[in-house]
């Protein structure tokens, strides 16, 4: 019997969009996103939805989801059906992360059928799903809103990583080499290239690169599919019995405890983590099911760690291993540089948070200190206040202004301005438990690997997370995140071994 795909109700994109009128203003942006998919320019790009009904499109946002569950991923900005643009395009309207569709073109991609007993066997229709691969590339590389990957990238480089994750794409959807690389035998691409885009051979060799590397994961996956349903269905077995024994670990722990210096004691309690009433129409598909979690008293950092404190470990453990080069990248704006055989703070940046830290890095740290990194379920409870919370959006406020450093007073000062980048922690209004930071600065590596399902299986006691993973978790906001990602209930993750200016970590212990 034929089987065909339905697209379901998607409730991972700010659906914010559904009850609130889509921003009407294209903020501008660089020379090179003033161009399409073919590299022609795109006539008055700042009135491209001004003018016209920009509408949330739910078949859009499905027809996405499809494209990235290939891939294990899920969306992580808006999509809009907006008349006049040619195809699609990533481009950010007031500074929130959108793909942009005209109705033509969704039209189009609805006659194209997803499932595996029916792939699509005309090249035309491989080309449009090209397409709109290549432009959801450009946000999840970070090509359209992040500064700092714009400034150190040039716009053929960035063309170029769009092209290697279309092939990828396409490849996991089981297209030929010839399928997904059709799009770049239009006329529309220019032979020779120009200023925003590669020559056609590079292009095709791009495409190549990335089905190819789609091809040798899939082997590996396919190799491993046996041991990892193994390991799950294990798990399954276990949960169940975790949930009865790990009651029996819940003790009260006597408040006199000497308190460690920077630490804060967060009582334990019964709570709702996920995504609860306060946060609105922004959860995304990883924050939920709303579930309850009992935790044991622990201690977290009351401040993220700084650079000043990360410089001092690597002074006493760097000099005596060849790890610093997994802990950390050296190549930070805002941070620490090796001075002959001394590590060093750049001036004035003492007090900022550590950046360009890697998940073994600050593991590292947290063990050289006797600590740990905290669960994903210890710092939602304590970012929401622990057993003072008060249901707020962000943590300790429902005006993030008051509580942290992010996109609008940060990073959107543009490069070079004082507020700009990382700042001096503690700085902003602390939350119920006297926490600082916990919705931006910089985001925070958790203990627990990643699994967007989790929530649906977690124990019910002390969640540590699943039992493995690729990933680990991130959580809170950073000064260059919009207030979608500083919410308390936000979930995201990243490589262990990936550094970058947007990441630090604090510090939790047992008691």
């Amino acid at each position: 019997m034929k089987t065909t795909t339905k697209f379901s109700s998607i409730s991972i994109i700010w659906l914010l969009l559904l009850t609130a009128n889509l921003p009407t203003s294209l903020q501008a942006q660089n020379e090179d996103r003033n161009t399409d998919f073919f590299g022609n320019s795109i006539s008055n790009p700042e009135n491209v939805c001004r003018h016209s009904a920009a509408t949330y499109s739910e078949e859009a946002e499905a027809i996405v989801k499809e494209i990235l569950s290939k891939v294990s991923l899920e969306p992580q900005f808006a999509i809009a059906e907006c008349p006049g643009t040619d195809n699609c395009k990533a481009t950010l309207i007031d500074n929130v992360p959108y793909i942009i569709i005209d109705q033509a073109f969704l039209e189009e991609l609805k006659g194209i059928d997803f499932t595996q007993s029916k792939l699509p066997t005309d090249e035309r229709d491989w080309a449009k799903i090209c397409i709109l691969a290549h432009e959801v590339a450009h946000h999840l590389k970070g090509h359209v809103s992040n500064p700092i990957i714009r400034q150190n990238k040039t716009p053929r480089e960035r063309e170029l990583e769009a092209d290697e994750f279309a092939g990828f794409i396409l490849y996991k959807m089981e297209a030929s080499l010839s399928q997904a690389q059709s799009v770049m035998y239009s006329h529309k691409i220019p032979e020779k290239g120009n200023y925003t885009h590669p020559p056609r051979s590079q292009r095709l060799a791009a495409i190549k690169i990335g089905w190819e590397r789609g091809k040798a994961e899939t082997k590996v996956v396919v190799e491993e599919k046996i041991v990892e349903v193994e390991k799950i269905v294990e798990v399954e077995k276990i949960v169940e019995v975790e949930k009865i024994v790990e009651v029996e670990k819940i003790v009260e722990v006597p408040m006199d405890q000497p308190v460690p210096e920077g630490m804060v004691l967060v009582k334990g309690s019964t709570f709702m983590m996920g995504c609860i009433e306060e946060q609105g129409d922004s959860c995304t598909y990883g924050e939920k099911p709303v579930h309850e979690v009992i935790l044991n008293d622990f201690f977290i950092g009351k401040y993220e760690v700084t650079n000043a404190e990360y410089a001092a470990f690597l002074n006493a453990k760097g000099k005596k291993t060849k790890d610093v080069e997994k802990w950390i990248d050296l190549n930070s704006l805002w941070g620490i540089e090796k001075k002959g055989k001394q590590y060093v703070v750049k001036s004035a940046y003492e007090n900022h948070p550590v950046i360009n830290v890697t998940w073994y890095g600050a593991t590292a740290y947290a063990k050289w200190k006797g600590m740990r990194l905290p669960t994903e379920a210890e710092w939602e409870y304590a970012a929401r206040g622990g057993h003072k919370m008060t249901n707020t959006k962000y943590a300790g406020s429902n005006d993030l202004d008051k509580v942290a450093w992010h996109e609008k007073n940060s990073s959107d000062k543009g490069y070079g301005h004082s507020d700009y980048g990382t700042h001096e922690v503690g700085t902003k209004v602390a939350n119920e438990l006297g926490l600082y930071d916990m919705s931006g600065n910089v985001e925070e590596w958790c203990s627990d690997w990643h699994d967007y399902s989790y929530y649906k299986r977690s124990a019910t006691n002390n969640p540590k997370g699943p039992r493995f993973g690729k990933s680990r978790v991130v959580r809170g906001g950073s000064w260059n995140n919009n207030p979608t990602y500083c919410r308390v209930a936000n979930r995201y993750y990243d490589s262990p071994t990936t550094s970058y200016s947007l990441v630090g970590f604090r510090l939790a212990s047992s008691l």
